[in-house]
């Protein structure tokens, strides 16, 4: 970003208070004209902008709305950065689909599950991440 009055700016959005963090910036006009990246820049952290609280545990919470017919929102909580698989299994435990097999920051996220190719019926929508499992129920409607 660019400020008049105080010059170039970056606001990063992941860092820690007494850290220190490098960084090599690039700039790109108007006509997509890139320069070259700059000199390595050590920073540390100057101050740290209100964000959201991080969360204290990890948690799956109860997807929404459910029952649902066309697609239903699936928030979840980690309170540290952590390899994270949502995956979707039927009634009798028989694996449906992976949401999410990824590592993630910690955060709170939110997922929207589209059911393509599947019957009514009861699902189960479970989580884990470094150790954590939860798991919900919900009910798919066609």
């Amino acid at each position: 970003m660019y400020d008049l009055a105080a010059g170039p700016q970056y606001t990063d959005l992941n860092v820690m208070p007494d850290q220190t963090y490098t960084y090599s910036v690039t700039a790109v006009d108007g006509h997509e004209n890139e320069s070259r990246y700059s000199e390595t820049v050590i920073s540390g952290v100057t101050r740290v902008l209100d964000s959201p609280a991080r969360p204290v545990a990890y948690q799956l919470k109860a997807n929404f709305p459910n029952p649902f017919n066309l697609y239903t929102r699936i928030e979840y909580d980690l309170p540290e950065s952590a390899e994270v698989c949502i995956s979707i299994y039927d009634i009798n435990g028989k694996f449906v689909s992976h949401l999410i097999q990824t590592r993630q920051n910690a955060g709170s996220y939110k997922i929207i599950w589209q059911p393509e190719n599947l019957s009514s019926g009861t699902y189960l929508i479970r989580m884990q991440a470094d150790g954590f499992t939860s798991v919900h129920k919900c009910l798919f409607l066609k």
